[in-house]
């Protein structure tokens, strides 16, 4: 069996070498002469897996270290008997590490106290139900919105979007890129915003209307964006109008990672009746970090503020680090992601710890 992968997937290299061909490729290297003679191709969001790249291929199944699948045409793959496995899940920590320390950081900048916000989760699934519930246990109203959940879950209360824009003033996206949501945040959702509200995109680019933003930016409070329209390409006059910018690397945390290769991993030897790999000892790769440290050093007693919580999270992960490599060097957005030195998601243990100081 031959295999191509994208050469940017971590800790994959070495381990299907024993069973497979094994062909490494840059993401957006990947095409037809690449995989022409391939069975099976395991990438993430930069190679475009498009009818036009898999016609005339031996391909029979694609896994992707991703959370999204709209890079790939599944219309095409199920008409030509090409499964598709995504992994699902994988990096859910980290996005939601993102989001929590984004809002920290621009509370804080902007001098707005958390026990005023209310949170709007747009899309409940994996990433928003995870951070609607860490942001409930820290005390702080969330409104869920979420159709297809709705549906089917009596459990919890979901919303409609347009309650969620009139009474939220955060409002986070966490949606799957499709017909439903391409430019979902128009012109007219941002009209049904509050004033001075936060929007955050960490799904994809295409859910937002860039101009329609830009032209409504002084109704906002605040815009961050993680994704962007025709990445690597973006455009600048978006980059001008965000409070925090940085380039596709929300879901970057080292656990992420280790998350989405393992993910992939199993749905490739089960799908293929491989049996079990031989996987790296997760414990020995994760080792002791520094965000592993104890909650009482991490956190003092004495110092509960909210500006405290959020030193602290941007010792882990300095989000405005970040956003100044993006601004210095926007058309260095593939170079930066590229070379992004994963950092390490907070602890269950400081997360609780972090929780207990907002209700003090």
């Amino acid at each position: 069996m031959k295999v191509v992968i994208d050469d940017n997937i971590p800790f994959i290299k070495g381990v299907l070498e024993q069973y497979c061909q094994v062909i490494y490729e840059r993401g957006e290297s990947i095409d037809k002469d690449v995989i022409k003679d391939a069975d099976a191709l395991i990438i993430r969001t930069r190679t475009k897996c498009t009818g036009q790249l898999l016609q005339g291929s031996n391909i029979k199944a694609i896994f992707t270290a991703t959370i999204g699948e709209d890079h790939i045409d599944k219309k095409f793959c199920a008409e030509h008997g090409i499964a598709v496995f995504n992994a699902a899940g994988c990096n859910s920590g980290g996005v939601v590490q993102y989001v929590v320390t984004a809002l920290f950081a621009i509370w804080c900048k902007k001098d707005i106290s958390i026990k005023e916000s209310t949170i709007g989760v747009v899309g409940a699934g994996n990433v928003g139900e995870r951070l609607a519930r860490f942001m409930e246990r820290a005390g702080v109203p969330v409104m869920r919105c979420d159709p297809p959940k709705a549906a089917i879950n009596s459990d919890l209360n979901y919303f409609t979007l347009d309650s969620i824009l009139e009474r939220c003033n955060v409002i986070t996206l966490h949606v799957p890129l499709n017909d439903t949501t391409v430019n979902m945040v128009s012109g007219e959702f941002v009209k049904k915003m509050q004033n001075g509200a936060i929007l955050i995109n960490t799904s994809r680019g295409e859910v937002v209307d860039e101009q329609a933003v830009i032209d409504s930016r002084e109704k906002l409070g605040g815009v961050i964006s993680d994704v962007w329209r025709n990445e690597p390409d973006i455009m600048d006059d978006y980059l001008a109008i965000t409070d925090i910018a940085t380039p596709h690397i929300a879901g970057y945390s080292y656990e992420g990672k280790i998350n989405a290769t393992v993910f992939t991993l199993n749905n490739f030897t089960t799908h293929f009746k491989m049996g079990k790999l031989n996987l790296f000892d997760l414990n020995e790769e994760i080792g002791d970090m520094s965000s592993n440290r104890g909650i009482g050093e991490i956190l003092p007693v004495k110092d509960n503020t909210q500006q405290a919580v959020a030193r602290e999270l941007l010792k882990i992960f300095d989000i405005w680090e970040e956003d100044a490599k993006l601004r210095n060097a926007p058309k260095d957005f593939e170079k930066i992601r590229r070379e992004y030195n994963f950092r390490r998601e907070f602890t269950k243990d400081l997360d609780l710890r972090i929780n207990e100081l907002l209700k003090l």
